[in-house]
């Protein structure tokens, strides 16, 4: 078993796939930078089409309604 991390910071691929990832390889406490939401925001902005826009709507929510600090 490996020993999970106290603190890190999410990158925003592991805040894409965060519904595929074994989560006891997740630090304990985790943040997220403002350049995470910021790339996430602008993923929303280049969609393709409607739906890849919703699907990358829900990971800035996601990312966005999490109890974090201000990390920069």
């Amino acid at each position: 078993m490996v020993e999970r991390e106290p603190v890190g910071l999410l990158d925003t691929n592991v805040i894409i796939q965060f519904k595929n990832l074994d989560f006891r390889q997740l630090p304990v406490e985790a943040f997220i930078s403002s350049i995470t939401l910021g790339e996430l925001s602008i993923g929303v902005a280049l969609a393709a089409d409607k739906k890849v826009s919703v699907d990358r709507q829900a990971h800035v929510q996601f990312a966005e309604s999490r109890d974090r600090k201000s990390v920069v």
